[in-house]
């Protein structure tokens, strides 16, 4: 446009899949100029780029299969649904960067809330835990700045739901304990995404209802809603 400002141009394209993407994420710099796809199939697949400043040349490094398919009177904790098919990749986020931690990601389908990490000896993604999710669809993921802290929060909202729930590393195995359930109105709002602060202190949530809400802890580590920002129509 006018006024001087810079022009955007496109610098590539993907054209990875005959299913609709549903999320897609950069992941944290010092894995280098990384982007994660993942699409209604159930695949989840990560790009990397070695030109970091022109940006054209992607190369598909890994294609994970985080879903699955089912009929609808199987059995069995994985491929159970409401509706059996196929369960499609909604959402993930990659866990902030550390130095003495694996590379993971949390994964959010239309059946459950899972994280997954990558076993860099065998070049592979394994899923390690999969997380509290009574509804089974999840519809946006998050996860937090450990900032020093011993364990970890996740966020994954499921329905009207948002969930709270704390990961800790206790030697082979990761603990998990859901710390809070945050609903959203008598309405039963749905949820649309979950997204924490930098200091992985405050939750915000936006919902169906056209509300912004932001939750947060008590000296009880209670969790409650803080604030609400209702959104005006023109």
């Amino acid at each position: 446009g006018g006024g001087g400002g810079s022009q955007w141009n496109l610098a590539a394209s993907f054209k990875c899949s005959r299913t609709r993407c549903l999320d897609m994420k950069f992941s944290p710099p010092q894995y280098g100029l990384r982007v994660g796809l993942s699409f209604e199939d159930g695949h989840l697949k990560l790009y990397r780029c070695e030109d970091t400043v022109n940006a054209t040349d992607w190369q598909l490094v890994q294609d994970v299969l985080v879903g699955s398919f089912s009929s609808p009177a199987s059995g069995g904790e994985e491929n159970s649904g409401p509706q059996g098919g196929l369960e499609s990749c909604n959402a993930f986020c990659w866990r902030p960067f550390s130095q003495d931690m694996p590379e993971m990601l949390l994964v959010g389908t239309s059946r459950q809330a899972s994280i997954w990490s990558f076993e860099s000896s065998l070049g592979r993604w394994n899923k390690i835990v999969k997380l509290p999710c009574e509804a089974g669809r999840v519809s946006d993921v998050s996860w937090a700045s450990a900032c020093g802290k011993t364990s970890e929060l996740v966020a994954y909202s499921s329905g009207s739901t948002v969930y709270v729930t704390q990961l800790k590393d206790n030697l082979d195995r990761l603990d998990v304990n859901t710390v809070a359930k945050c609903e959203h109105g008598d309405g039963g709002a749905e949820v649309f995404q979950v997204e924490w602060n930098k200091l992985g202190t405050t939750l915000a949530t936006s919902s169906s209802d056209g509300r912004v809400r932001l939750w947060r802890p008590d000296l009880m580590d209670e969790w409650h809603e803080m604030t609400r920002i209702v959104g005006t129509s023109s």
